[in-house]
């Protein structure tokens, strides 16, 4: 199994964890449409209707939400990863101007060792 297999397998559960919580969270809903004796009547079409259009809402609601997290937190790992980057970049750089001075004055040092040698005799 790959990585990319493994993390849909991983987001695979998530998802469906969610579904099972949001589940026990949410009453059941059972509708009757029709008495034991009865057949389908008129209405029964739309009371279908109205009902797989709620289910079907409901369950958009949960894929949407579960997609904005996982965008949200794609979102955070680059951000922290960019700023980590960024970070290392500057001290880096940092380190490199630290370097540079350093080097100016050892060699402001030796050049005003120099002069005073040779000016004192």
């Amino acid at each position: 199994m790959d990585a990319t297999q493994a993390a849909r397998l991983a987001a695979d559960s998530e998802a469906r964890d969610r579904v099972l919580k949001l589940l026990e969270d949410e009453p059941i809903r059972i509708t009757q449409t029709s008495g034991s004796s009865a057949g389908a009547g008129s209405g029964d079409f739309h009371h279908y209707r109205q009902q797989r259009r709620a289910e079907l809402a409901r369950i958009g609601q949960i894929e949407q939400e579960f997609l904005q997290e996982k965008a949200s937190e794609e979102f955070r790992k680059r951000k922290q990863q960019l700023d980590a980057e960024c970070a290392e970049r500057t001290a880096r750089k940092a380190a490199k101007r630290r370097k540079k001075k350093l080097a100016k004055q050892h060699q402001e040092e030796a050049a005003g060792a120099s002069r005073q040698g040779s000016s004192g005799p």
